[in-house]
């Protein structure tokens, strides 16, 4: 028996070591060339021409969803123009295989709603109307499953940490009627990213992508949301509780699922690449060798 976990112990070390060294060894060794360059590159090279150490600036658009504008559901009432945000990154992009990217990124922008004209609709007298003016660091991978092309898929993970602007008319549970709550607070979120895009390269250096997304939060509860909803009595000068951490409670008095506060994403990007030594030195090397067979010819 000692003898079995012994060589299970030493097996899923080696599969660790293995996975390790995988991830930490250069993506320049592991080029693969081909005697003809290819037509959309230029390059001699058959591993994934977008898998590359650089750095990039975007910018995005935001639309929001949460408590603040759609409690519970995305776009009910339909679009709304208040809704729209934005944000700038700047991202490091380091490559950890022949077709994985990881992407370390901080952004800053303005996530924000206003309910007022679809709670009119609603024949209803109050609203929610919030401003958040946040940054948000976020570590993720992109995958570029096919070598020639720059179609890729992003997941990651991030934290907002937000200032907030909030003015709200609420009717609190207390019983004291129609009541505005206007101020500012602080909010910080945990989120999860997803995203498809894709990638032109403009030169061996340049590159550009087109790349629409989701966030979502994982938490939404007091502090800890996108809008100052639910909000904790000390974050208002009233004194006022109001919504649900957790949920939406519902006429039975339990607690029915619902979308946490998030937002979709639609933006460019701009990167840099480069090549360290080595790989110029293969490339460079390679390239006048083909060249020269050409001559011959």
């Amino acid at each position: 028996m000692k003898r079995k976990k012994y060589t299970q112990g030493v097996l899923i070390g080696a599969l660790l070591m293995l996975s390790l060294a995988a991830v930490a060894s250069p993506y320049q060794e592991r080029v693969t060339w081909q005697s003809e360059p290819s037509d959309i590159t230029g390059l001699y090279s058959t591993r994934s021409h977008f898998s590359k150490q650089g750095i990039s600036l975007g910018v995005h658009a935001l639309y929001y969803y949460g408590d603040a504008d759609h409690p519970g559901v995305m776009f009910k009432g339909g679009f709304n123009p208040e809704d729209i945000g934005g944000l700038a990154t700047f991202s490091y992009h380091m490559p950890i295989s022949t077709h994985w990217n990881m992407r370390f990124s901080l952004s800053g922008g303005l996530v924000r709603a206003n309910s007022q004209k679809i709670f009119d609709k609603l024949g209803r007298d109050d609203y929610r109307q919030f401003q958040n003016i946040f940054v948000e660091p976020s570590i993720g991978f992109e995958w570029y499953p096919i070598n020639r092309y720059g179609f890729f898929i992003y997941g990651g993970v991030s934290c907002t940490i937000g200032f907030i602007n909030f003015d709200y008319w609420c009717y609190p549970s207390d019983g004291r009627g129609r009541t505005e709550l206007k101020g500012k607070t602080n909010g910080y979120l945990p989120m999860i990213q997803g995203g498809l895009g894709y990638s032109w390269n403009l030169s061996q250096q340049w590159q550009i992508s087109i790349q629409a997304m989701f966030q979502e939060g994982l938490y939404d509860t007091y502090y800890v949301n996108l809008d100052a909803y639910p909000m904790a009595a000390e974050q208002n000068d009233q004194g006022v509780k109001i919504g649900t951490p957790g949920g939406i409670r519902s006429s039975d008095g339990k607690y029915k699922p619902h979308w946490n506060d998030g937002w979709f994403q639609l933006g460019l990007t701009v990167t840099y690449h480069w090549r360290n030594c080595e790989q110029c030195r293969l490339l460079n090397n390679y390239e006048g060798q083909i060249k020269a067979n050409k001559k011959k010819r």
